[in-house]
C-alpha cells in the first residue's frame, strides 16, 4: 500500500492522496475518535503509580541484558568476523611467539 501512495505515484496519477482523506468522512470520524480518547471519561480516577519505574534497576539490568544477548546472536556477520579474526590473530601471535618458550 504505501508503495501505492508514495509522491512518485501521487504524481504519475496526478492525485493528492492526502487532500482526498482530509475531505473524507473517516478522517472526520478518526479526528474526533482521537479527541474523544485523548481525555480522560467523568468520573474516572487520575493514574497512580506505587513507583517511578515499572521495574527495579535489577530488572531493568536483566532485560537489556536479555535484549543484547539476543541481538549479539541474531547478528551473524558480526560473529562470523568475529571467529575469522579470532582465527587470524591466534595464528599471527602463534608464528610470533614460536619456540619462543624456552628463551626466557
Amino acid at each position: 500500500m504505501l508503495e501505492i501512495t508514495s509522491l512518485s505515484s501521487e504524481t504519475c496519477l496526478g492525485v493528492d492522496f492526502a487532500a482526498i482523506y482530509r475531505s473524507s468522512s473517516l478522517y472526520e470520524t478518526n479526528k474526533e475518535l482521537a479527541k474523544r480518547l485523548s481525555s480522560p471519561p467523568i468520573g474516572a480516577k487520575p493514574l497512580e503509580f506505587h513507583t517511578q519505574f515499572a521495574q527495579n534497576g535489577w530488572g531493568q539490568f536483566k532485560a537489556c541484558l536479555w535484549k543484547q544477548y539476543w541481538s549479539y546472536w541474531r547478528s551473524p556477520s558480526y560473529n562470523l568476523m568475529r571467529f575469522a579474526f579470532l582465527i587470524i590473530s591466534s595464528l599471527c601471535f602463534g608464528a610470533l611467539y614460536w619456540n619462543q618458550g624456552t628463551n626466557l
